[in-house]
């Protein structure tokens, strides 16, 4: 059987005193989870939108946030922002205006939906919360209406005043719309293309099109009309312009022009008389010191080419005795080097004798006596070998001064030759001057009388332009007759320049000749002491013995070197020397008196027709000045 339960008071205080702690937690805890709750059902709204809440009973339109119970509540989002609808009417069914021109416009309309609770209640019952801001439902929906609108406004406005009137004509049309659209609201409307539809857009069977191609046409033309006139008058004016500044500007040039003839006949008079005797003196002048310059340059060419053939035989004499000089000293040394090897050689005899034995004393007394007899029949053979060398040397040196003798005649005989046909051409020269200046003397005597003639004349008549006709004419006649004289004096002048120059080159081809004559000469003079020269060698060689065969040898050699040396100096001392007589030619050739007595009739003749062109014209302007003077008498 188990023992009753008992009651303990202090458990029971305890409770009790821990039953309000309790209870606040308790209720904390229940605000917290509400909260936490209703903070997980509040649903909040972006901007542009609007939240559409299904209640119970009624409906309620929140644009912030709204708190959204599950399996209680239904929300909906639906955009409120601005959406553009576009409408366009172009070509044929462009928009057409008040005097009938169609219009091609493209304009942009921009709608929202209302935001307040009505009318987003509105438009969410009539379209639905997703097809209400959708752009193809905005265009189903306001296209249509858009476009009467446009055609409405276009039919009261002329096409000119689209453009004038264009913010009357987008107010006209936001007016015929209407700010209300069933809950939606038309923001602005913006006109973003709008031109004139292209004529050949337009239907000429429809009667609005065929009345805008009439006025479109006669617009144009007449628009065209005034462009071209406007156009022509402006070219007319701008001709005008110019002509008329042309015309100024020739005026003016007119007068400058004679003034400065006035003024250049007074000073051209008044310099001619005052330079007239300065030329002439002046020419004079200039004639003497030109032919003392000629003198002088002729004399001091001469006297160079004198003195460079001078030097030129001098260095060949000095050549001849250096060569000559320079053989006798080698015939010298080979002779003291012959003696030199036989005092050797005896000194080795000596030398021998005393060493070798008795028995071979006859034998070698015999081998010497041979070797000093080969020893002098040597000395012998190279002294004859030298004088056949000199004896070649001088028939060679006596035959190129026989060639050289001969190219100096032949050149100086070509030289006179020229000389000769240049003093004829110089006499042919002068003789064609002579007759070219007495054309001249006889062509300014006519120009002269003409002149003359043409003042009588003057004198005779009376009307003042008569004389003066008759002045220019004779002046005319003058000058051309001038012309003609010069002309054939230059033709003269052409014609003895031409013969001169003929024969200056006919006498330097010969002096071309010569030298190359004297060139061959001097080469066949040379063929000739070398081919003696090698005959005396072959028959010195032919005289030799066997056993001198490898020494004639050497010899050979050493002749044959010296030969090329001889040779390469002489053809050397000849190259210097034709070049010498080639510079000689040609500075006798350049320095010709012919050629020089040529220039100073050049010289001459250009000096007198200048003088005498410049007294010609001062005559002229004297005749002119005195038939001026006529004119203003008369």
């Amino acid at each position: 059987m188990t023992a009753p339960c008992s009651f303990d008071p202090t458990l029971l205080t305890t409770t009790l005193d821990a039953s309000p702690v309790l209870l606040a937690g308790a209720a904390i805890a229940l605000v917290i989870l509400l909260v936490l709750g209703t903070a997980a059902r509040y649903r909040k709204v972006d901007q542009g939108y609007a939240l559409i809440v299904n209640k119970s009973r009624v409906v309620e339109v929140f644009f912030t946030g709204a708190l959204v119970l599950p399996g209680v509540h239904r929300a909906e989002v639906m955009d409120i922002s601005v959406k553009t609808i576009e409408v366009e009417r172009a070509g044929e069914r462009g928009l057409v205006c008040k005097d009938d021109i169609r219009a091609d416009i493209k304009a942009t309309f921009f709608v929202r939906v209302n935001p307040t609770a009505e009318d987003v209640l509105a438009v969410a019952q009539a379209i639905g919360t997703g097809r209400a801001s959708h752009p193809q439902t905005l265009e189903r929906l306001f296209r249509a209406k858009f476009s009467e609108a446009l055609e409405t406004v276009g039919k009261r406005l002329d096409f000119e005043d689209l453009y004038v009137l264009r913010h009357d004509f987008k107010q006209q049309i936001v007016e015929v719309i209407g700010r209300e659209l069933n809950g939606y609201v038309l923001d602005d409307a913006v006109i973003d293309y709008l031109e004139q539809t292209p004529v050949t857009q337009l239907d000429p069977r429809n009667v609005l099109d065929a009345r805008g191609i009439q006025k479109i046409t006669a617009i144009t033309a007449e628009e065209a009309i005034a462009t071209n006139a406007l156009r022509r008058e402006k070219q007319r004016r701008l001709r005008k312009t110019d002509v008329a500044a042309r015309e100024a500007v020739l005026e003016l040039g007119r007068q400058q022009a004679c003034a400065e003839a006035r003024q250049a006949r007074e000073v051209a008079s008044v310099q001619a008389r005052a330079q007239g005797d300065t030329t002439r003196v002046w020419a004079q002048e200039r004639i003497r010191a030109e032919l003392a310059r000629v003198e002088q340059e002729r004399e001091v060419v001469l006297g160079e080419g004198k003195k460079r053939r001078q030097a030129a035989l001098a260095q060949k004499n000095r050549e001849r005795a250096v060569a000559i000089e320079q053989w006798r000293a080698i015939g010298a040394r080979q002779l003291a080097h012959i003696e030199r090897e036989r005092e050797v050689e005896l000194q080795r005899i000596a030398e021998r004798k005393a060493i070798e034995h008795e028995l071979q004393a006859t034998a070698v007394l015999v081998r010497e006596r041979v070797a000093v007899d080969r020893t002098v029949a040597e000395q012998q053979e190279g002294i004859e070998d030298l004088r056949v060398l000199v004896v070649a040397r001088r028939a060679k040196e006596a035959r190129l001064i026989h060639a050289e003798a001969q190219a100096g005649a032949a050149l100086i005989e070509d030289v006179k030759r020229a000389e000769a046909r240049a003093q004829a051409a110089e006499h042919l020269g002068r003789a064609a001057i002579t007759r070219a200046e007495a054309m001249l003397a006889a062509s300014e005597k006519q120009a002269q009388a003409r002149i003359l003639r043409a003042e009588g004349t003057q004198a005779e008549r009376a009307a003042p332009g008569l004389a003066r006709v008759e002045v220019r004419r004779a002046e005319a006649a003058a000058i051309e007759a001038q012309g003609d004289a010069r002309a054939r004096v230059t033709v003269a002048q052409m014609k003895a320049e031409a013969a001169g120059r003929e024969l200056q080159g006919l006498a330097e081809v010969r002096v071309e000749q010569a030298r190359a004559q004297a060139i061959a000469a001097r080469g066949h003079a040379e063929a000739e002491a070398r081919r003696a020269r090698l005959l005396a060698e072959a028959r010195g060689t032919e005289q030799q013995g066997l056993a001198r065969a490898a020494i004639k040898d050497a010899d050979a050699t050493a002749t044959e070197a010296m030969g090329r040396a001889r040779a390469a100096e002489l053809r050397e001392a000849l190259l210097a020397e034709a070049q010498g007589l080639a510079r000689t030619a040609e500075a006798l050739g350049k320095l010709d008196p012919q050629s020089r007595a040529l220039e100073k009739c050049h010289f001459l003749w250009g000096t007198m027709a200048e003088v005498q062109q410049r007294w010609l014209q001062a005559y002229r302007n004297k005749a002119r000045e005195r038939a001026a003077g006529d004119s203003h008498a008369g």
